[in-house]
């Protein structure tokens, strides 16, 4: 993937760049970007190119500790709920997920939420109203150092893994075991 800038600088003055992305077989990448002025632009091209050129990419390397560490299930929870009184009424909502890795690199994931209102009424009593909703997926994982990627049904992810034990954290939250 190639492709040409013009742009300004801060100073006003007249910059062009070249971007060079280069796709591996192993699913990574490499980026060159150089940026100059208009007149050195053609030897600019021909150096971005001779860098993106010599790029000999080997597979990442699976770290199959990991991997295998992650077999079980795991859940992550979140919720909170305010008591329900006559004269101001109440919330409540939940979400919780479940993931579970089969040591090998294969996953299933499902997730639900909820949420409810109740609204008092001053009139009639009190009114409520309320939502849930599930999601899930499944297909394959690996971790490339300490980063989790899963290839799903919802496409490609990745997550910084903090594994602890009985415990891992990705995207910000705690997964715990439940097996």
């Amino acid at each position: 993937l190639t492709a040409m800038y013009a742009s300004m600088d801060q100073m006003g003055r007249q910059v062009q760049g070249r971007y060079v992305a280069v796709l591996t077989p192993h699913g990574t990448g490499f980026a060159v970007l150089g940026m100059t002025t208009p007149e050195q632009m053609t030897q600019l091209k021909a150096t971005v190119d001779q860098v993106a050129g010599s790029v000999r990419a080997q597979a990442p390397q699976v770290n199959q500790q990991a991997v295998a560490a992650l077999a079980g299930k795991w859940m992550y929870y979140a919720g909170r709920a305010d008591g329900v009184t006559s004269s101001s009424g109440g919330a409540s909502n939940s979400h919780e997920e479940y993931v579970t890795f089969d040591g090998r690199g294969n996953y299933a994931w499902e997730s639900s939420s909820s949420v409810m209102v109740t609204t008092p009424d001053y009139t009639s009593g009190s009114g409520s109203a309320g939502s849930a909703s599930q999601n899930s997926d499944q297909g394959t994982y690996t971790v490339i150092g300490s980063t989790l990627v899963t290839k799903g049904r919802q496409g490609q992810m990745t997550f910084e893994l903090q594994l602890q034990g009985d415990r891992f954290s990705a995207d910000g939250r705690v997964y715990l075991k439940t097996n």
